[in-house]
């Protein structure tokens, strides 16, 4: 976080968080520490904006309508990149994690929108052991929230909907036999 603040200044809001591997059209890789950084920018005054909400672990509804209502309400031209984070419980000796489901968020956005609105995101997962995300959220970090950027979708969005998940050695495998509890 320190790195991009030292190049965007303080007052630029941020929206993201931290996460397990770094997809682009370069390079697919979940080893070691990376970061990408998408740069928004237009003249004054920004049409961009970001808002975040948190409880996400307790009331994702109720976390997406408070999003709706910080973006103002009426969206009908805008496009919404959304970022969540995605582990409500990170595992422990004793139990698996528990993720946060994208469900209840879309739904209490959608409840709260004038208009049907397009978006396109992530939930985000801090690496492999489910670590909980940082959540950047405009001008500080935070955990169980969800952040979105309304931008204007002029001509209008292209979405293509693509998980870029490939297996670790790049083989893909069949199961053919399981043993024990799935």
């Amino acid at each position: 976080l320190q790195g991009v603040r030292s190049v965007v200044g303080d007052a630029t809001p941020l929206a993201g968080g931290t996460a397990m591997g770094l997809i682009s059209n370069l390079r697919l890789d979940y080893t070691g520490c990376h970061a990408a950084v998408a740069v928004l920018q237009w003249d004054a005054p920004s049409p961009v904006h970001v808002a975040s909400a948190g409880g996400l672990d307790e009331d994702g509804c109720a976390t997406g309508r408070e999003i709706i209502r910080s973006l103002g309400g009426v969206l009908e031209e805008q496009l919404l990149f959304l970022f969540y984070d995605s582990v409500r419980v990170p595992p422990s000796a004793t139990s698996r994690w528990i993720l946060n489901s994208s469900a209840p968020l879309l739904a209490g956005i959608e409840e709260a929108a004038a208009c049907s609105v397009p978006a396109v995101g992530t939930g985000l997962v801090g690496d492999f052991q489910f670590t909980p995300s940082q959540m950047f959220c405009g001008d500080k970090v935070c955990r169980q929230h969800a952040v979105a950027v309304g931008v204007p979708r002029t001509p209008g969005p292209y979405i293509k909907i693509m998980h870029g998940c490939v297996p670790l050695d790049g083989s893909y495998h069949t199961i053919t036999k399981v043993d024990g509890d799935c």
